[in-house]
């Protein structure tokens, strides 16, 4: 076993060219505050980003909630230095967001799970943070209301939510007793969904998009009442938005 946890310095924020560089044990919860400080914003959030590490989801290439509208670790890796199997090293990758010359090792070296070589340096690319994340919670009697909901919000507005979750009534039975949030009876399947970008287009999106979940039969829709930089509802504690809900009439 090789425990790169002590590897775990941020190397260099360059917030001109939009890049980061860092060791592989730095953990992802704690780049991303950290880029934030500067308004930047590094979008792949898997489940475990609290304790997870780049280099695991270099290695891995994760996803997350947000890879429908942001992609996977895979589009934000820009250079790596690798040691391989034999004890050398390679550098793979340019620290500009733009490199289209020669064999793309980089992404061929992302999601090997470990086994082509290890990652002691990482280049990330960066983007502006979001001005405004909203977020809806949507309740319905059955999981094809739900989908009709996904459906007309992806393929017939066009919408591109920052994250879109669906939770099946195995999941909201396993929450009842964690959320403050009374959840209605005979609700089988409810969303999740979050928007980002300035205030006035989160504004307009939540507007648009609870409208869409009252065609679909939503039996009710919670949104979180101010707008937030972060997301704040959990897997088990919050499922919901937690602070100051207001139902939409």
């Amino acid at each position: 076993v090789l425990d790169l946890k002590n590897m775990d310095k941020i190397i260099e924020i360059n917030a001109k060219d939009l890049t980061v560089t860092v060791e592989p044990g730095v953990v992802t919860k704690d780049l991303q505050d950290e880029v934030a400080r500067l308004r930047l914003f590094y979008p792949p959030e898997p489940g475990s980003a609290e304790f997870s590490t780049i280099g695991g989801n270099v290695a891995e290439c994760t996803g997350g909630m947000t890879g429908m509208k942001y992609g996977v670790t895979r589009n934000y890796v820009l250079a790596l230095e690798i040691v391989l199997p034999d004890g050398s090293i390679i550098n793979t990758g340019r620290k500009t967001l733009r490199s289209v010359a020669g064999y793309d090792l980089t992404r061929f070296f992302v999601g090997s799970e470990g086994t082509l070589g290890v990652f002691t340096r990482i280049t990330l690319k960066l983007l502006p943070l979001p001005e405004k994340i909203g977020t809806i919670t949507s309740y319905f009697k059955n999981i094809d209301d739900a989908l009709n909901t996904t459906d007309s919000i992806l393929i017939k507005s066009h919408f591109l939510p920052r994250s879109l979750e669906f939770v099946d009534k195995t999941g909201i039975d396993a929450v009842r007793g964690f959320t403050k949030e009374e959840i209605p009876e005979g609700v089988e399947a409810l969303l999740l969904i979050d928007v980002d970008g300035n205030e006035k287009s989160v504004v307009n999106d939540i507007s648009k998009i609870e409208v869409l979940c009252k065609e679909n039969k939503a039996l009710k829709t919670l949104v979180a009442k101010r707008m937030m930089k972060e997301r704040y509802y959990g897997r088990l504690e919050g499922l919901f938005p937690r602070p100051s809900l207001g139902l939409l009439q």
